[in-house]
């Protein structure tokens, strides 16, 4: 490479065109830079495109599990009713018998109060998202630490759910099953 600068050097010199081999080295050099700052810019611009695709898939995906919890509430909703309406016939039964009577009826209405639902965290996502280290790609701050305190509280309020449950059954539904149908 050495000889060949030198090379380039003696002839230039011979001849007396340095000027003009300078003014094409600086072409050159200029266009290369060009040519690099060009290809910079359609990296970062396919490396945008990319995140964005990604931040897509991402909020996507979140729409999708939260229109399934949506679904879940909705099943846990309406078992919910159902157990409020066996309740009211249960005390209805009570009261115009003094007591419970014991029948299949009865053990299966009772049955049916202790297969209460609880929510699921349907949180696919997101988790996908956190692991993967990608939350980022949200551009929107607010967007991205609402969705971030929205699962937070999800899971809190499941936890909640399930102890509330729990204690409904332990220390309400099944002592009343077990004094009056003994």
């Amino acid at each position: 490479m050495i000889k060949f600068f030198r090379k380039i050097r003696y002839n230039l010199m011979e001849t007396g065109k340095t000027g003009k081999y300078f003014k094409y080295a600086i072409g050159e050099i200029i266009l290369v830079v060009i040519g690099i700052l060009i290809a910079l810019q359609i990296n970062n611009w396919n490396e945008n495109r990319k995140n964005k695709d990604k931040e897509l898939a991402h909020l996507t995906g979140i729409r999708h599990d939260l229109e399934s919890q949506i679904i879940d509430l909705k099943n846990i909703t309406e078992v919910n009713k159902s157990s409020v309406k066996i309740v009211d016939e249960l005390m209805n039964d009570y009261l115009d018998n003094d007591g419970f009577k014991i029948s299949d009826s009865l053990f299966f209405k009772f049955n049916q109060l202790l297969k209460s639902p609880i929510p699921s965290e349907i949180k696919t996502s997101f988790t996908e998202m956190l692991q993967s280290g990608e939350v980022k790609l949200i551009r929107d701050d607010s967007l991205r630490n609402n969705i971030i305190k929205f699962y937070q509280n999800l899971e809190d309020k499941i936890k909640k759910a399930n102890q509330n449950s729990i204690g409904v059954h332990n220390s309400s539904i099944l002592p009343i099953i077990q004094r009056n149908t003994v």
